[in-house]
This record gives C-alpha cells, structure tokens and sequence, in this order.
C-alpha cells in the first residue's frame, strides 16, 4: 500500500474521531450552560437542535470524504 495513502487514511481517521468528540460536545456544553443560567428550564429544545444540526454537518463531510475516496484529486 502507498505511503501516502496510509498517512492520509490516518490523518482523516483522527479528523473523524476528532469530530466525532466535538459533535458529542457541543450539545452537551449548550446544555450544561442553559442549566447554568436558566436552571428552570432545561431547554432540551436546543440541546437537540444543536445535536441534529451537527449531526447534518458531520453528514454532509462524510459524504464529500466518501467522493473524495472514491475519485481522488489528480497531482
């Protein structure tokens, strides 16, 4: 296998699991804060509009690495 694939593999590898953390973060952090500063009301309304947001961008990245893969850009 070529060198240069197994380091761009690896280098999309920690880009996922990276955003992989952040997509579980975010919605987490907006919840933690909206109990912080509105403690009544837990606005689990934006909590998960902010998850399916995020969900619909990681979505959308998979899908263009998918192409990407699949025809590869030309040196």
């Amino acid at each position: 296998m070529n060198k240069r694939y197994l380091i761009a593999f690896f280098i999309l590898f920690l880009t996922s699991i990276s955003f992989l953390a952040f997509l579980i973060a975010v919605p987490y952090g907006v919840f933690l804060i909206s109990k912080i500063f509105y403690p009544e009301n837990e606005l689990t309304f934006w909590y998960f509009l902010t998850f399916w947001i995020l969900f619909s961008i990681s979505v959308f990245i998979v899908y263009i690495i998918k192409n990407q893969l699949k025809n590869p850009l030309q040196k």
